[in-house]
């Protein structure tokens, strides 16, 4: 009877600290996660580069020694104002935010600050220069105007305390301004911080 009672002990109190990490850790332990804006500019330029070599090639070949430095010269020409013509493009292709807002902690205790940015053709919530409290079992929601925290919309669980982050949005939903995104902890219902999107 004993030894069960030394086994159900020595079991209880592995559960506790097991409890007491997955609890306190995250307070002492930060997560910094860093995501590229999702965009199809890179695959792009790589077919684009790939061309490029592609007609070189035939061009060094068809020419003569006599004239390769010239042509060399005209290429490299080239390519410098195709660079500076893919810059420009890549500045004009730079998405624009629908709305965002800044994030501010909940209380003393929960603080959190960055900024998040909803793209409407990309359908993402983005979260960049984020850092918040870390803490147990934290998840993004999308909250609606009015509407009560732990009632919101579920984005995923939160990747990382700090970084920058994309979170998806559901296509039946529709983000509207006055629309909250909140980093909240399921296990205990508690708030950490919030950012209103309004129009950008």
């Amino acid at each position: 009877m004993k030894k069960i009672l030394y086994i159900g002990s020595g079991f209880g109190v592995v559960l506790l600290l097991f409890v007491g990490w997955w609890l306190l850790s995250p307070l002492f332990i930060d997560k910094t996660v860093n995501e590229a804006f999702p965009t199809e500019s890179e695959s792009t330029t790589s077919a684009e580069s790939n061309e490029e070599e592609s007609m070189e090639d035939n061009m060094k070949n068809e020419n003569t020694t006599d004239n390769m430095d010239a042509d060399m010269g005209h290429e490299s020409d080239e390519m410098k104002g195709q660079d500076e013509e893919d810059d420009m493009q890549e500045e004009d292709s730079q998405p624009m935010a629908m709305l965002s807002g800044q994030f501010k902690g909940a209380d003393q205790q929960h603080n959190a600050e960055g900024k998040a940015e909803y793209f409407e053709e990309e359908g993402i919530v983005r979260m960049t220069d984020f850092s918040a409290t870390n803490g147990p079992d934290l998840y993004v929601y999308m909250v609606k105007k009015g509407q009560d925290p732990a009632d919101g919309m579920s984005l995923g669980k939160l990747k990382g305390n700090k970084g920058n982050q994309n979170y998806m949005i559901p296509d039946d939903i529709t983000v509207e301004e006055g629309d909250q995104i909140v980093i909240w902890c399921k296990a205990f219902s508690v708030k950490f911080g919030s950012a209103m999107l309004q129009k950008s």
